[in-house]
């Protein structure tokens, strides 16, 4: 933006293609169901959202091939997730038990986490790469 109006139309364009695109890999993989995708969305930045302060994190994990397993995120519960989206809680077990049973996440006890073998040729939406069921 600092570049000029040139510049800016190139990163609008750019953004809003990579938008496009987003949306088209989650409709194809949620649907209409955009509880679900917000919810998977908000475990996957829950569960990495602490480490990605950490610059040496940032360093090992940056790239999507790279496999971060469930020792090093953050688990979290129905309650934390339906409190953050605002959506009921009951409906949100609902769907990370669905969630579960795709293969995005995985359950230890009451908590839940990323599936530990995401893979780069198998995307989730919500910015992290997942085994799907």
């Amino acid at each position: 933006m600092v570049r000029g109006e040139d510049a800016m139309r190139v990163f609008i364009h750019l953004l809003l293609n990579f938008l496009h695109r987003t949306d088209r890999e989650r409709r194809a993989f949620y649907g209409t169901d955009l509880d679900m995708a917000a919810i998977a969305e908000m475990v996957g930045i829950a569960a990495l959202e602490a480490e990605m302060r950490d610059p040496a994190f940032r360093e090992a994990f940056g790239d999507y091939r790279k496999v971060v397993g469930t020792e090093r995120q953050r688990p979290v519960n129905a309650l934390s997730v339906s409190a953050t989206t605002g959506i009921p809680r009951e409906t949100v077990r609902r769907k990370l038990k669905m969630l579960v049973e795709k293969g995005v996440l995985v359950r230890e006890g009451r908590r839940l986490h990323l599936q530990a073998g995401q893979r780069a040729e198998s995307a989730a939406p919500g910015g992290l790469r997942a085994r799907h069921a």
